[in-house]
């Protein structure tokens, strides 16, 4: 499900030329047409597509989803997935667009799917929400905002929730005479233990901690600071206020002390080394529970707890992984019947055999909770439901020229934080950022 790790979804063996091939060869005639172009036939048939990067047993589930309950209650509509392609997904996926090969359904993160808005590749479904009007209220607050535009254009529906928690390895909690920690917490407590929990050179307390400028803002939100833009897409200006610098001063002074991994640790398999048994704890995001589900080391007694809130109010970093259509589609009506499904009622049945994060509306959500539960981990479940309840999601931005913006921000941001450079330099940073808004800035 994450949209960062792809080594699962294309461990697949079919490649981009397949899934070409595979679509070109079911458009000869108009009940089997796929690829965008699906059109219903003389009796009202139509078989739609759709691509996504999920684990194999996750699309077998969302297969018989489609099988036994949507073409149960809509037997005019067929749905295939097509496999993904291998890598560089989302350049292969425009390009498929660009060639009238793109599935009828395509699986994208908020960030991309920004980016092929502005490239005027989707489909602007707010006729169809206008209709289903209460479909927003149905989603855990702030989800939805997400995916609604600036100027109102509605880009899909949300899908599943990525949220970022903190794993722990109760055990080495207890040896260092810590409780196990509660959701809500503040970073100030999670520092504490990660204090405690650190041991001699390379044993920190906490490892891939997030501490790029996204997170310094969500940690600046939650104590009584402000977002740093305006808008998503079309920002006004970038704003690092006090409440962002005393955040980046927090993180300068647990990585100096050693508690905290520093931003050049190598994290490659950091989820392997906390599965056995290693690491106190380890901030990542909730797709680990399924893995640890469904490969436990019996010997590792873990807990999942919330990332940290401010101590103004509780803020989390949020992104949705959901569903769009390319804007050339011709079967809309079955279409947004299908999205709907598949924002919700597929969820119920599938996450039962993948329980890799909840579901962006709150009904289908209960299947990831109870498996969770079921499994043995109801922390781990309370901890998840905790983050998607809270009300003030921070989310990034997507303008077109977000890689100038942030190649003027890598270019100090982790020398400042290890101390190699003094944190003033940020400032010419935010300087140098604001003339690249004012450079792109559509009025």
């Amino acid at each position: 499900m994450k949209n960062q790790t792809w080594k699962k979804a294309f461990c697949m063996t079919i490649a981009l030329i397949m899934s070409a091939s595979l679509i070109a060869s079911c458009g000869k005639d108009s009940e089997d047409a796929v690829g965008g172009v699906a059109t219903p036939n003389e009796d009202g048939k139509v078989t739609l597509t759709i691509t996504d990067w999920e684990t194999e047993n996750l699309n077998e589930a969302m297969q018989k989803a489609f099988d036994e309950e949507f073409s149960k209650n809509n037997p005019d509509i067929t749905v295939k997935i097509v496999p993904a392609p291998l890598g560089d997904y989302s350049v292969k996926i425009g390009q498929m667009i660009s060639s009238g090969l793109a599935p009828d359904i395509f699986q994208l993160g908020e960030d991309n799917t920004y980016s092929f808005m502005e490239k005027d590749l989707l489909y602007d479904w707010r006729d169809y929400l206008a209709k289903d009007e209460n479909l927003p209220n149905e989603a855990y607050p702030g989800i939805f905002d997400a995916w609604v535009a600036e100027d109102g254009t509605v880009l899909g529906l949300p899908g599943l929730i990525n949220v970022t928690g903190i794993f722990y390895n109760k055990d080495k909690l207890a040896e260092a005479g810590l409780d196990e920690p509660q959701n809500g917490w503040t970073y100030e407590e999670m520092f504490s233990y990660a204090e405690a929990l650190k041991g001699g050179e390379g044993e920190y307390g906490i490892y891939n901690l997030q501490m790029n400028y996204y997170w310094a803002n969500v940690v600046s939100v939650g104590n009584g600071g402000e977002k740093m833009t305006d808008e998503v897409l079309n920002p006004t200006k970038l704003t690092w206020d006090d409440k962002f610098y005393e955040a980046v001063e927090m993180f300068k002074e647990h990585i100096a002390s050693g508690a905290v991994t520093p931003p050049t640790y190598e994290t490659t398999n950091i989820q392997d080394i906390f599965r056995q048994g290693q690491i106190p704890m380890l901030q990542y995001g909730q797709w680990l529970i399924s893995d640890l589900i469904n490969s436990p080391n019996e010997e590792l007694n873990w807990g999942y707890v919330s990332n940290p809130m401010g101590s103004v109010q509780p803020t989390t970093q949020c992104g949705a992984v959901g569903w769009v259509s390319p804007k050339n589609i011709k079967a809309t009506d079955q279409i947004w019947e299908l999205l709907k499904f598949m924002a919700g009622d597929m969820y119920t049945t599938a996450l039962e055999v993948s329980p890799v994060a909840a579901c962006a509306f709150q009904g289908p959500s209960e299947t990831f909770f109870n498996t969770v539960i079921d499994a043995g981990h109801p922390e781990a479940a309370e901890a998840v439901q905790y983050m998607m309840n809270v009300e003030t999601k921070v989310t990034g931005f997507y303008p077109a020229w977000k890689s100038e913006a942030e190649k003027e921000i890598n270019n100090v941001w982790n020398d400042v934080l290890t101390g190699a450079k003094d944190i003033s330099e940020l400032e010419g940073v935010e300087e140098r950022v604001n003339e690249i808004i004012t450079k792109n800035r559509k009025e």
